[in-house]
């Protein structure tokens, strides 16, 4: 699911991008306004900061002991 999301996510950045190039306000385009580089900027964080997470799970699903994984699974969703 989170692979799924995280391609979702990839595809409307690019769409943006795409979009902002090709608009144009006040006369120029829209890429050259600051406000929408900033928010472009911030949805581009979010974005790699999911992939890194995603990469940094799928890591330690590959590499780590079944026994720490478990430990940390039950540290992560301990029920209170």
């Amino acid at each position: 699911m989170v692979t799924s999301s995280a391609h979702a996510q990839r595809t409307i950045v690019e769409e943006c991008l795409k979009w902002i190039s090709q608009r144009k306000a006040f006369g120029k385009p829209l890429a050259s306004q600051a406000v929408i580089r900033s928010k472009v900027a911030a949805m581009i964080a979010r974005v790699e900061s999911v992939q890194s997470w995603l990469e940094n799970i799928t890591h330690q699903m590959n590499n780590m002991v079944r026994p720490l994984q478990l430990k940390h699974f039950h540290i992560l969703f301990k029920q209170e």
